[in-house]
């Protein structure tokens, strides 16, 4: 596969999820790892946070990095397939008040909330 035909693979997937894409999903569409590291050091991704790229079409605002945060919760399901999911994981709390632009809080972690029992070694969720 040629780079420009894994970057059109991904602007497609990723176009339904504010121009996000996890490694896993990457990895479902068979984009290998190396192809995302190799287009984030020729500055064609941009990594977020750990598994999250931005792609060039990504638009960078005040809720990219809670997006990617969301995205990593569950990183092989696509924003679409988490609507019918069975035990989704929502924005919750100080996160969702600064999502709807409630209030003037801050949140100082990304804050979800989910029906089943959910586990994380990143310290900011």
């Amino acid at each position: 596969m040629r780079e420009s035909q894994v970057l059109e693979e991904l602007e497609m997937f990723g176009s339904s999820q504010w121009g996000l894409v996890t490694a896993a999903q990457a990895r479902g569409l068979g984009v290998e790892r190396l192809w995302l590291s190799r287009m984030s050091s020729r500055g064609m991704l941009q990594r977020i946070r750990h598994g999250v790229y931005a792609l060039p079409s990504a638009q960078y605002g005040p809720l990219q990095d809670l997006q990617a945060a969301w995205l990593a919760t569950d990183a092989s399901l696509s924003a679409e397939d988490r609507l019918e999911a069975k035990d989704p994981v929502v924005v919750s709390h100080v996160s969702a008040a600064s999502v709807h632009q409630l209030g003037d809080l801050l949140a100082a972690r990304h804050e979800f909330s989910s029906p089943a029992r959910r586990q994380t070694t990143q310290k900011d969720l």
